[in-house]
């Protein structure tokens, strides 16, 4: 069991740096595997929390590309042009 869960740690850290540069709907996929494997009984508290920890920093990540996008939705709007924001 515990090599499992070591294999586990290494899979979801690789998702989880693959997420960090990857589009809104990566992250949203990621975060529903997150999901899908702490539905798993057989998953140790620490395993639990651990990923838990992980999907919060993904779904932050997830929020700051949507306000990203709505600010730039509301300069447009004002402007009728879009600039980058910083």
């Amino acid at each position: 069991m515990e090599a499992e869960t070591i294999l586990g740690k290494m899979e979801l850290e690789h998702s989880a740096e693959e997420a960090k540069d990857s589009t809104l709907e990566g992250l949203l996929e990621a975060v529903e595997a997150i999901v899908a494997r702490m539905q798993q009984k057989d998953l140790a508290l620490e395993d639990s929390f651990a990923l838990y920890q992980q999907g919060v920093g993904m779904l932050r990540q997830c929020s700051q590309k949507i306000d990203l996008v709505e600010k730039k939705l509301l300069l447009l709007q004002e402007e009728g042009m879009c600039e980058e924001l910083q």
